[in-house]
C-alpha cells in the first residue's frame, strides 16, 4: 500500500525556505572564496564543478552504504529522463561561478533577482499561476534596481572581466529560470518519482559526463593538473567542504520547490543574498560604493515587495478556494434535496 505523502504546512515551507537560504549562501561565499580574483582565483571553473559533483556522489553512496540514506537505484532510464533537469542544473552552477568570479557579490544579489520576472512568466505560461498588482509592482522595482545598480557599477567604464560578468550573470538568470521551471514540473508534474537524495544522486552523477564538454572547450581538463593549487591543502579542504555544501543545497532546493513554488523558491533565493552582500563586504571585503549601497536596498525592497505580494495572492486563492467548496456544497445539498 502507498504512503500517503505528508501534508505540506506553513511551518514545513517556512523551514524549508530558512534551510534553503542557509545553503545558498554558503555555497555562494564559498565558491566566491575558490574562484574570486581577490582569493584563490582558481581558474579552472569547470573543474571545481565537476569535483563538486564527484564529491557529492561519493559522500551519497557512502552515506547509502552504511544505512543512514536510502534512494533509488541506479536506472538508465530513469538517468536519461532526470537529464533535462541536470542540464539546466549544471548550466546554472556554471554560468553562475562564471559571474561570481567576475562580478562582486552585491551586483550578483540584485541580479538574482531579475530571474524572477522570467520565472513569473514561465509559471503563467506552463502552469497557469497568475499574479496580483503588488507583485508585477515589485518586479518592475526590482528590474530597476538592477539597472540603477548594474550603471553605478561600471561608471561609465566597463572593463572586459565586467561586460563578460555581466554576460555570464544574464545567461544565469535564463537558465536558473529554467532550472527552478523544470525541476518543479519533474518533482511534481511528472510520473518521474524520486527521492530527494535520488534526486541529488542523479543531478550530481549525470552532472559529471556533462562536464567534459566545457573542461574540453576551455582547456581545463588539460590545465588543472599543472595548476599549484592542487597541492594546496587548505585549498582541497575548502573544495571538499564545497562539494558536501553541493549535496546541502540541492536537498534544500528539492525541499523548497516541493513544499512551496519555483517562484517562492526564487524570491527566497533573492532575498537570502542580502546577508551575503553585507559578509561580503565587512568579511571578503568587498568594495561597495555609497550609491551602489542605495540601490541594492532598492533592489532588495523590491523583492520584500515581491514576498509579501505572493502571500497576499496566496491567501486570495485559499479563500477562493474555500468559497468555492463551500458553494459546491450548498448546491450539492439543494440537488439531494430536490
Amino acid at each position: 500500500m502507498a504512503t500517503a505523502a505528508p501534508k505540506v504546512t506553513t511551518s514545513m515551507a517556512v523551514v524549508s525556505c530558512i534551510v534553503y537560504s542557509f545553503m545558498s549562501n554558503a555555497m555562494v561565499l564559498t565558491n566566491r572564496y575558490i574562484v574570486g580574483q581577490k582569493y584563490y582565483n582558481f581558474s579552472e571553473k569547470s573543474f571545481v564543478i565537476l569535483a563538486q559533483a564527484a564529491i557529492g556522489v561519493v559522500m551519497l553512496e557512502a552515506a547509502k552504504s552504511r544505512g543512514y540514506i536510502h534512494y533509488e537505484k541506479f536506472n538508465m532510464e530513469t538517468a536519461k529522463r532526470w537529464a533535462p533537469v541536470t542540464g539546466f542544473f549544471v548550466a546554472m552552477l556554471y554560468t553562475g561561478t562564471l559571474a561570481t568570479a567576475g562580478l562582486p557579490i552585491h551586483i550578483v544579489t540584485v541580479f538574482k533577482n531579475v530571474t524572477n520576472l522570467i520565472i513569473v512568466f514561465g509559471e503563467y505560461r506552463l502552469f497557469g499561476e497568475k499574479v496580483g498588482p503588488m507583485v508585477l509592482g515589485s518586479l518592475a522595482v526590482m528590474l530597476m534596481g538592477a539597472v540603477l545598480t548594474s550603471y553605478s557599477d561600471v561608471g561609465g567604464k566597463p572593463t572586459h572581466s565586467t561586460l563578460a560578468g555581466y554576460f555570464w550573470m544574464f545567461m544565469n538568470c535564463v537558465s536558473t529560470a529554467a532550472y527552478v521551471l523544470y525541476m518543479r514540473y519533474a518533482t511534481t508534474g511528472s510520473s518521474l518519482k524520486l527521492s530527494k537524495f535520488g534526486m541529488a544522486f542523479y543531478n550530481n552523477l549525470v552532472a559529471m559526463p556533462l562536464l567534459f564538454l566545457p573542461m574540453a572547450y576551455t582547456g581545463d581538463a588539460v590545465t588543472v593538473w599543472r595548476n599549484p593549487l592542487m597541492t594546496n591543502f587548505p585549498f582541497l579542504m575548502l573544495l571538499t567542504l564545497s562539494g558536501v555544501l553541493g549535496i546541502g543545497l540541492n536537498l534544500a532546493s528539492f525541499w523548497c520547490v516541493s513544499v512551496t513554488s519555483a517562484t517562492t523558491y526564487a524570491t527566497v533565493g533573492g532575498l537570502n543574498k542580502l546577508p551575503t552582500t553585507f559578509i561580503g563586504v565587512l568579511l571578503l571585503h568587498e568594495e561597495l560604493k555609497p550609491e551602489t549601497a542605495i540601490y541594492v536596498t532598492f533592489g532588495m525592497i523590491g523583492g520584500m515587495m515581491y514576498g509579501y505580494g505572493k502571500f497576499q495572492d496566496a491567501e486570495a486563492a485559499k479563500q477562493a478556494k474555500a468559497r468555492a467548496s463551500i458553494d459546491e456544497a450548498k448546491a450539492g445539498s439543494l440537488d439531494s434535496k430536490v
